[in-house]
């Protein structure tokens, strides 16, 4: 019955989906990342650094209030001993309202397949989850400059080495926060 009446408010005077697909643009910066595999000191692992990244996500509005998309996400974080790549593929809700006059307040959440790389000839598979807040200013009828922050995490369950002591290790890599800047074309 609560997931109902969620479903209702979040959805709130929608009956199907109310316009054609809007695409976005974004770098993102995170100025404390970070990358673990638990390996006894032998695998990746870099702690503060600055990861780097461009992104993208197509969605489509679900009602007045609700959008529903699928994102690109890759980023870089160098360290002192080590260099991760992070690529990610979330499926995105994204939950906006009106604020004032051509700015718009925004909640955000995303879930998918994610793969990491490194220095070192190492492969991880896993998934990655992010959440954010975001403020959207519209500067035409088609385009709106966006901000975004929040946190991402992901995690890897074994890798493809075959190295004794990082083979089947597990990988968690963090950006906290992420801070993204972009553009929606609508």
């Amino acid at each position: 019955m609560r997931i109902r009446l969620l479903l209702c408010i979040l959805l709130l005077g929608s009956t199907a989906f109310a316009d054609a697909p809007a695409i976005s643009a974004f770098v993102t910066a995170s100025p404390f990342a970070g990358f673990d595999m638990a390996a006894d000191g032998h695998g990746p692992s870099e702690k503060r650094i600055v990861e780097l990244g461009l992104g993208g996500e197509v969605s489509v509005r679900v009602g007045t209030r609700l959008r529903l998309g699928i994102g690109a996400r890759f980023d870089r974080g160098k360290g002192d001993d080590d260099t991760g790549y992070f690529v990610a593929v979330p499926l995105t809700v994204r939950y906006g309202w009106s604020i004032a006059q051509a700015w718009e307040f925004d909640l955000a959440a995303g879930l998918g397949p994610a793969v990491a790389w490194f220095s070192l000839p190492i492969k991880t598979f896993g998934g990655e989850a992010e959440l954010g807040v975001g403020i959207r200013h519209r500067v035409s009828s088609s385009v709106a400059l966006t901000f975004d922050a929040g946190i991402r995490l992901e995690y890897h369950p074994a890798n493809n080495s075959d190295d004794v002591y990082v083979g089947g290790a597990s990988l968690i890599a963090g950006q906290l926060p992420y801070l993204r800047l972009g553009a929606t074309f609508e």
